[in-house]
């Protein structure tokens, strides 16, 4: 059907089958610098699916690109397997710089593109790449002073420090089936768990995840659309059968002997999360494999003890979230737990003890946001009135009275709304998507003053003349 006798409202194979689709190009992986200044974000002023590192001055609007890949390509041709897995993994379409992540304390930016490292800054110098090597990187993170780089080359952890360019191997008991540093299969896919590492507040220690898949039995996938064909191997832990078995070591950021954990004595269980303190301790999640039971514990790393804080007890299964947060530099945490039938949040001390409920009743917690020190405060999304809304919430942390953060929530159309936060607590960053209305990303303050678009949406008339919006039905259950 030629462009002059389609009618508007028509859609042919092309419109079904294009990527990006119509009214998706948005800015994705909201991040703030540091110091608050910057808002920073991946997104194609192109349209297509290739994104730059863009950034936005909050105080005076002004954007730029940041960092484009090396070359200015905009294509990902021969991603190697490492990093096509990862996409898989992450369900990850996009191509050209698709993560990057801020130092914690410092002006530098990694950015990680098909196994290789590069940095940059705030200043948007030229990628400056990072240890060349052979062997892909995975998974790599910067100290929070931005001083070093640990990664996991061929299934073991490495340091690389930034000004003198000394790399070190910090583990090195890697196999065919045993991996340091790396997220297992489960926890990827079904746990919500990406990193295999984490590094302590003040660069000097890693905590690892030390996998051995060697009771799993080998997987192999036969690719066949391809112009050679080709087969991928997986140790797939299948129901019922045996999972990988996991420790959980700390070792010094310039090497030396581990330290090993003790999980307790069930080998399946599961190392749900993992999160450093602000003074240094670690908080671990453990999962009974029935997902039945999940354990909160602290551990000492330099007394080597452990001590148990909380404990879910949940039937048919406990949900896992992300909202263990701490209270500015201190121990005391927030948690979420769906005890009274509705995730709801609350604030423990550093012993566990539960402070004060934060959230109540009927109106689940979807999401913690932020938690402001500071103003005492803490930012979550939850439904509005109706489950087919999501807004953003704020609720004190000595007050159970949550209020809406969007100050438009009562008379906008009903829709999703997200946020990121900036390290000072000054602005957000808030998005709105609904049945109409394609992604609108808006920079604010948190007082409610200051307000720039930064990606305004279209209505569905605009993106696709013609169609109307789907009709949503309830159903008697």
């Amino acid at each position: 059907m030629s462009e002059s006798t389609r009618s508007p409202w028509q859609l042919d194979l092309d419109a079904l089958a294009r990527y990006p689709r119509p009214g998706t190009v948005v800015p994705g992986s909201l991040a703030f610098s540091p110091d608050s200044r910057l808002l920073t974000y991946l997104f194609s002023d192109r349209g297509d699916l290739a994104r730059d590192l863009w950034a936005l001055d909050v105080e005076t609007g002004e954007r730029r690109i940041l960092a484009q890949p090396p070359g200015g390509g905009t294509t990902d041709e021969n991603v190697n397997p490492e990093e096509a897995l990862r996409r898989e993994r992450q369900r990850l379409r996009e191509g050209g710089i698709t993560h990057y992540a801020w130092a914690k304390d410092a002006d530098r930016i990694l950015v990680p593109i098909n196994g290789k490292l590069y940095v940059t800054s705030s200043g948007g110098e030229s990628l400056q790449l990072v240890a060349p090597s052979d062997e892909p990187a995975a998974d790599a993170r910067l100290t929070p002073d931005g001083t070093r780089v640990v990664c996991v080359r061929g299934r073991e952890l490495w340091r690389t420090d930034l000004a003198t360019g000394e790399t070190l191997q910090l583990t090195s008991s890697s196999s065919e089936t045993i991996a340091n540093g790396l997220a297992e299969f489960i926890a990827q896919e079904e746990m919500g768990r990406d990193e295999g590492f984490w590094i302590d507040p003040r660069g000097e220690r890693v905590a690892y995840a030390h996998v051995d898949e060697g009771s799993i039995p080998d997987y192999p996938i036969v690719h066949q659309g391809e112009p050679q064909w080709r087969v991928e191997h997986h140790r797939y832990p299948f129901a019922g059968g045996p999972n990988a078995r996991v420790r959980l070591g700390v070792v010094g950021i310039d090497g030396g002997v581990t330290t090993w954990l003790d999980l307790g004595p069930d080998p399946e269980v599961y190392l749900a999360r993992v999160d450093w303190s602000p003074l240094g301790r670690l908080f671990v999640q453990l999962e009974q494999r029935d997902q039945q039971r999940l354990e909160l514990w602290r551990y000492d790393v330099s007394q080597g003890t452990r001590t148990l804080l909380l404990v879910e007890a949940t039937r048919p299964w406990v949900n896992l979230h992300h909202d263990l947060r701490f209270v500015g530099e201190t121990e005391t945490f927030t948690w979420s737990s769906e005890g009274s039938g509705y995730r709801q949040l609350s604030l423990h001390d550093p012993d566990g003890s539960e402070l004060c409920d934060l959230t109540s009743g009927e109106r689940p917690v979807e999401r913690l946001l932020h938690v402001d020190a500071e103003r005492r405060r803490a930012y979550y999304t939850a439904p509005g009135s109706s489950p087919l809304t999501r807004y953003v919430w704020s609720v004190s942390l000595d007050a159970n009275v949550p209020r809406y953060a969007t100050t438009d929530a009562r008379d906008s159309p009903p829709g999703f709304h997200g946020a990121v936060f900036s390290p000072n607590g000054s602005y957000w960053a808030h998005s709105f998507d609904s049945g109409t209305q394609a992604p609108t990303v808006t920079l604010e303050s948190v007082d409610g003053g200051e307000r720039r678009v930064i990606h305004q949406g279209e209505s569905i008339q605009q993106v696709m003349p013609g169609v109307r919006p789907p009709d949503l039905v309830q159903l008697a259950a």
